[in-house]
């Protein structure tokens, strides 16, 4: 599903990440936080992500 997400971006003329840039910068920091207990999964948090990534 996040496959067919960022090849309709492209389609469009974007220019989104690869696959690999959002596990590693995204959905990598969010595990890290549930699994060791490094804070809640904010809405601020999870935008800043997104938006150093992109």
């Amino acid at each position: 599903m996040l496959q067919a997400m960022l090849d309709r971006a492209r389609e469009r003329g974007e220019h989104p990440p690869d696959t690999f840039g959002v596990l590693d910068h995204i959905l990598a920091p969010m595990y890290i936080r549930v699994l060791f207990g490094a804070g809640p999964l904010t809405p601020d948090y999870v935008d800043g992500l997104v938006a150093r990534l992109l």
